[in-house]
């Protein structure tokens, strides 16, 4: 279905700032939330026109009447300013900014948007985890495990993504404290905290979506770009888990109707 990305903010913006997507310094809109509606809503009109359409909006400062340019000219014009908004989409994602503004657009009402900004989030917390501050990374966590627990029984692109970025974070923190003077969310806590919904009166999909969490975990660890010895020293530690995991698991199977 088509998704409007429609929001009260980036709708009004939109008219004004057509011509900076028409322009080659498309990289000079900042990384801001209503921004990266606008762009992530024209690559999706550029990537549903068709040469039997009216000219979009987008080439109106280029193309002027439509007559006056072919339409493979007009193809190509298109794919050059869907490549700048892709461009500009790829810059925003390696940006500071892209861990706040994500996390806010995960609660976004299009689901797209949302799946955009969870698969984001996953990148930055794979490859630029050790970007945040011993106070910012505490409360990165806290927010992504937020939106990981509303996002359980909602769509499963969304909630698969979320549990990688859980998982991986967890490798981000394998026994240190999450903040200072704060005992938070470790690599075997986490496990503890999973056994233990287990033997508490907690909604199954919880307990599913913990299981699926441990279910992608050794393919984060085995995908990571942390160092070696690490991910030998993180290996040894899920090894150790897998007895009471796999028990886990059995047990969730076999409570599933036939």
């Amino acid at each position: 279905p088509r998704s409007s990305f429609r929001s009260s903010s980036s709708s009004m913006r939109t008219s004004s700032q057509v011509t900076e997507l028409d322009a080659d310094p498309l990289a000079t809109l900042p990384p801001t939330r209503d921004n990266v509606l606008l762009v992530l809503q024209h690559q999706q009109q550029l990537h549903q026109t068709s040469l039997s359409l009216p000219t979009h909006n987008l080439f109106q400062k280029e193309t002027g009447e439509r007559g006056r340019v072919t339409e493979a000219e007009r193809e190509r014009r298109r794919k050059g300013v869907l490549q700048k908004a892709t461009n500009w989409l790829l810059a925003y994602r390696l940006s500071k900014a892209a861990w706040s503004v994500s996390v806010d657009l995960l609660a976004h009402e299009e689901l797209t948007v949302s799946y955009f900004a969870a698969v984001t989030l996953h990148e930055k917390v794979v490859y630029q985890w050790d970007t945040l501050t011993p106070v910012e990374a505490p409360q990165m966590f806290q927010a992504i495990m937020s939106f990981f627990e509303k996002s359980i029984g909602g769509p499963l692109p969304l909630l698969h993504t979320l549990s990688l970025s859980v998982a991986s974070m967890l490798l981000h923190v394998p026994e240190s404290s999450t903040s200072e003077g704060d005992q938070g969310v470790t690599f075997t806590s986490f496990f503890a905290e999973v056994y233990r919904s287990f033997q508490l009166p907690v909604p199954p999909q919880v307990q599913y979506a913990l299981l699926y969490v441990l279910k992608v975990l050794p393919e984060e660890l085995s995908d990571s770009p942390l160092p070696l010895l690490t991910k030998k020293k993180l290996s040894r530690a899920l090894s150790a888990q897998m007895p009471t995991t796999l028990k886990l698991f059995r047990h969730t199977l076999s409570s599933i109707p036939n």
